[in-house]
């Protein structure tokens, strides 16, 4: 792997906090408390993408222990300061392997600056996910027509700096997590202001 994570610490610390979901509304955090205890969540959590804890705050009741991945260095020390075990991403390797019993990931793989940095995620996830384990993981797509372009410059000088379009479809999404060797057993697909897929996977 050649990810260079002392830029994209840099990058994302750096960040308006609107990027790290700073500040995000309740009402996020209550529509994921909603999917994840739709797919019983329970145990051991892993959260890839801490930001401003928003999601922590609305799920940790249903779960033993939460452990937070980021990349930025003031989402690691909101979590630790929370309670939870805190991770760099560039550190994943030393997640204990079947240490979780649920992954979740939401308005995080939409910033990955390529492909590569997809299967780094995964593939730690899917180590640390104990067998029959569970998750839930928001990813965007985008259809075939789309001008994927067009649509990453709907976000403004934002893209330039953090957003890089893979264009992967629905099916590109689910051919990675079945490479990555999770079982997607349910897909929910938005098409509101902007294109955001729900994975329900399992180990």
């Amino acid at each position: 792997m050649t990810i260079d994570f002392d830029v994209i610490t840099s990058v994302w610390n750096g960040a308006e906090p609107v990027y790290r979901h700073e500040g995000v509304g309740p009402e996020w955090g209550l529509e994921i408390a909603n999917r994840v205890r739709s797919l019983n969540g329970a145990g051991d959590c892993i959260e890839w993408g801490y930001g401003g804890g928003t999601v922590h705050a609305a799920v940790c009741d249903m779960f033993k222990s939460y452990t937070a991945v980021d990349v930025a260095d003031r989402p690691l020390a909101l979590a630790r300061e929370r309670g939870c075990e805190a991770v760099h991403a560039r550190d994943a390797a030393g997640i204990a392997p079947n240490s979780a019993d649920f992954v979740l990931s939401t308005a995080c793989f939409q910033h990955f600056p390529d492909y590569e940095m997809v299967t780094y995620v995964l593939t730690h996830l899917r180590r640390a996910l104990r067998p029959g384990g569970s998750g839930l993981i928001q990813t965007r797509y985008y259809i075939p027509g789309d001008n994927v372009d067009a649509a990453v410059n709907r976000t403004g000088h934002y893209s330039t700096r953090f957003l890089r379009s893979h264009g992967m479809t629905p099916w590109d999404w689910l051919r990675t997590f079945y490479d990555h060797k999770l079982t997607v057993t349910a897909v929910v697909l938005s098409q509101t202001h902007s294109q955001y897929a729900w994975h329900a996977v399992r180990g």
